[in-house]
């Protein structure tokens, strides 16, 4: 009687820890979006993006290595502005 009740209790442990691991998972959007058309031009050719980071959804800085410049956005990408001071 012991052994049924441990084995349905670690069932149903290993099942919650399955979902609850699984749904951490994935939580931001997959794919890629492109936003290399929303960045200044200086040039008649695209940025080539070097590095990116983002601090939450909206604010964020990006580096290219065509420009040698720093832009940031805070609207998600939507738009950049070149960032002139640290």
């Amino acid at each position: 009687m012991f052994n049924q009740k441990f084995n349905a209790m670690k069932c149903v442990l290993v099942s919650f820890l399955f979902f609850a691991l699984h749904s951490f998972s994935f939580p931001q959007q997959f794919g890629w979006q492109d936003i290399s058309a929303n960045i200044p031009q200086n040039n008649e050719f695209p940025p080539d993006l070097c590095d990116l980071f983002f601090v939450s959804d909206d604010v964020g800085w990006i580096t290219t290595t065509s420009y040698n410049e720093i832009f940031k956005t805070t609207d998600g990408g939507a738009t950049f502005s070149t960032q002139t001071t640290l």
